[in-house]
């Protein structure tokens, strides 16, 4: 595609240096298309390596236990970036995309740091209230034993340093 002239794509397993970052694709559960009659393009996480630090950038997702295998693969991830809605209705959005609680279960598996929950309130794409997804993480922290310094929910715009030089 010409406004991507240059871009890699990575199948699963695959990885590519990026300026020295080291980048591989990681399974995720995801149908890779944006409508019924588009063709299949593929999906996939991310786990980006540079300089000693790692993260997770889950995608678009649903859950699965592919992320316990990416942490077992990766035990030392500090940061993983995972979707926290769309959530209703749930018995369609559970085979396409993570809702909070889920969310905290993919955190758990990856072992990761640190979570930065992403994709929510940006645009209406589903029964949900604005703010619910935020929310209703917050109120599922002390459940698994964990506070905003480690789930740091960002307003947008905000910025968080996670990994002091």
């Amino acid at each position: 595609v010409g406004r991507c002239a240059g871009a890699d794509d990575l199948k699963l397993g695959e990885a590519h240096d990026v300026s020295g970052a080291r980048v591989e694709a990681v399974e995720v559960n995801r149908w890779g298309a944006r409508k019924r009659t588009d063709k299949h393009r593929g999906y996939g996480g991310l786990l980006v390596e540079k300089n000693g630090h790692a993260l997770v950038f889950g995608g678009d997702t649903a859950y699965t236990r592919a992320f316990r295998e990416t942490g077992r693969r990766f035990p030392d991830i500090d940061l993983a970036i995972l979707p926290i809605a769309p959530i209703h209705p749930r018995t369609f959005m559970c085979r396409y995309h993570i809702d909070p609680r889920e969310a905290l279960e993919a955190f758990r598996d990856l072992g990761a740091d640190a979570m930065l929950p992403m994709h929510f309130d940006t645009f209406v794409n589903s029964l949900d209230d604005y703010g619910e997804a935020p929310r209703r993480l917050r109120a599922l922290l002390p459940e698994y034993a964990l506070d905003e310094r480690r789930v740091a929910v960002l307003r947008h715009g905000e910025q968080r340093v996670f990994i002091a030089r």
